[in-house]
């Protein structure tokens, strides 16, 4: 393997989440620090200030050195053997971080109690009744073209099935090498398919949820707010159905390489870059808008001394929201950007073991299909 293959898979793997887990303290409202909410007008506080720089500059550094132990291997082991440990150390910088998180929750729970914050600052909870007037979406007609797609993929694999060599290559190393071929089969003619019709289920799934969330209103400056989170929801929903069309081509493009010959160094070039759009594209969004649309500048505002929604109680270590007297049955995340569940109601926990079914369920039949 090059050395520009290793630094390459490097780059893949860990440059995206030391910059995504750098960036996540900085995305929120400011109404919130760490999952936990308080007055924006404390929001620059120093200490809450230093643990935002530290948490970012832990983070990178902790990338840096799981990355550079993960590349050792590639020197001395086997390529198969050095992806298998860059995978695990990929797990432990996730769980590392997830340590680092609930160390500085924990720690700003603690300034807001001891400051009295909740009891000292008002809480008021806002609503927008004329939200849904907002353009919050692009088009769903937009999904019509992910049919499309797929339906190309599938007649294509079975009009030019004849023209498909007798072994196809499904996989390769970083320098183009084919490292797996499977026979020519009409198995193999529905694996790309399948595959893009279960993204596009995840896609149009996501896109639902993200219409029925309801939205966190600054009751401070309610029109600013409610604004800042329809823009919030359209740059996302823009980006959900961009999104899934750059996989779903990807996988047309995987049908054409069963049909033509294509060298496998495109093959991976063209995976590798329009991967690289998607996680760019995804990092410059959440930077430029932030979590319900906080980044995006509507007029001049001014940080105030309420508390929004002081429903700390209902977020177990900020993260997994437990209330059975919401009926909502998806809430916007409080560290980061997006969505989650309210673990607190039945209907949203079967939708999420139901999306983790699927996945699970594409990783079956990537299996199968392909093997």
């Amino acid at each position: 393997m090059s050395v520009g293959s290793i630094l390459l898979t490097y780059a893949i793997c860990f440059v995206p989440l030391m910059v995504i887990f750098a960036i996540m303290p900085y995305i929120g409202r400011r109404t919130l620090t760490f999952g936990v909410s308080i007055p924006s007008n404390v929001f620059d506080d120093e200490r809450l200030k230093k643990m935002r720089g530290s948490f970012a500059a832990t983070v990178v550094i902790l990338g840096v050195l799981l990355g550079a132990f993960s590349l050792l291997p590639y020197f001395l082991l086997d390529e198969n053997t050095a992806v298998l440990l860059m995978t695990v150390l990929v797990f432990v910088y996730i769980v590392l971080f997830g340590v680092l998180y609930i160390s500085r929750f924990r720690k700003v729970k603690a300034i807001k109690k001891e400051e009295g914050w909740a009891q000292t600052a008002p809480v008021i909870t806002a609503t927008d009744t004329k939200f849904s007037a907002h353009k919050r979406s692009v088009s769903a007609l937009w999904f019509l073209l992910y049919v499309v797609i797929i339906a190309a993929t599938l007649a294509a694999g079975l009009l030019l099935y004849e023209q498909i060599p007798e072994e196809v290559v499904m996989q390769s190393d970083f320098d183009g090498n084919p490292t797996r071929m499977v026979e020519k089969s009409m198995r193999l003619i529905m694996f790309a398919p399948a595959i893009q019709a279960a993204m596009a289920l995840l896609m149009g799934f996501v896109y639902w949820m993200m219409q029925r969330t309801p939205p966190v209103i600054d009751p401070e400056q309610p029109q600013v707010s409610s604004i800042q989170n329809a823009k919030f929801r359209y740059r996302w929903s823009a980006f959900i159905v961009f999104m899934g069309i750059v996989l779903i081509l990807i996988f047309a493009f995987m049908q054409l390489t069963f049909i033509v010959t294509v060298p496998q160094s495109l093959t991976m070039w063209v995976t590798l870059g329009s991967t690289a759009v998607i996680v760019i594209t995804a990092i410059v969004l959440s930077i430029t808008t932030g979590q319900s649309g906080s980044r995006i500048k509507i007029a001049k505002t001014k940080d105030g001394g309420t508390i929004n929604r002081n429903d700390d109680k209902y977020w177990k270590g900020g993260a997994f929201y437990i209330n059975k007297d919401d009926p909502a049955l998806f809430v916007e995340k409080r560290f980061g950007v997006g969505f989650t569940i309210n673990f607190g109601r039945p209907l949203a926990i079967i939708l999420f073991v139901g999306i983790l079914a699927v996945i699970i369920g594409v990783s079956v039949l990537v299996s199968v299909l392909a093997g």
